[in-house]
């Protein structure tokens, strides 16, 4: 059976928690802020289940493309499609910004789930220290 959801706009101090969670554990919640959160065209999106925020997912302008990053889910509500969902929200939100392309480093668990959404890798495996190995991965959009 799947569980009822629903995706909104939230903001980008609204994933932090989520994001410590669920991508790094290790970091202070003021810490898992990133770069791109606050600039012009970024948004934030949020899987909400009984009100609860459950996963979450941000894109924003980034070297020539929209940079899709901080894809988080809460252990017990993964694959049961939020996560597209998320996705899907993003690269439409890209696109209605004129965005051509869409890329992101990819957790090397992860490439598979991106790649069902037409993301392919590019390049070699590389390590983000504390955080582990990544694939840079792109699409057109």
């Amino acid at each position: 059976m799947s569980q009822e959801y629903v995706i909104r706009r939230v903001s980008a101090a609204e994933t932090r928690p989520l994001r410590r969670e669920v991508l790094r554990p290790h970091q202070q919640l003021d810490e898992v802020g990133f770069a791109g959160d606050e600039v012009p065209g970024a948004a934030h999106f949020g899987a909400f289940v009984d009100g609860e925020l459950v996963a979450t997912a941000t894109v924003h302008p980034d070297e020539g493309g929209w940079r899709l990053r901080g894809m988080a889910t809460r252990d017990g509500f993964r694959g049961k499609g939020m996560g597209g969902a998320l996705v899907e929200e993003c690269i439409a939100h890209a696109r209605a910004s004129g965005g051509g392309m869409m890329w992101c480093n990819a957790r090397l668990k992860a490439a598979d789930f991106y790649r069902r959404y037409g993301f392919e890798a590019r390049g070699e495996v590389f390590v983000l220290p504390r955080i582990g190995p990544h694939l840079y991965m792109w699409r057109a959009l």
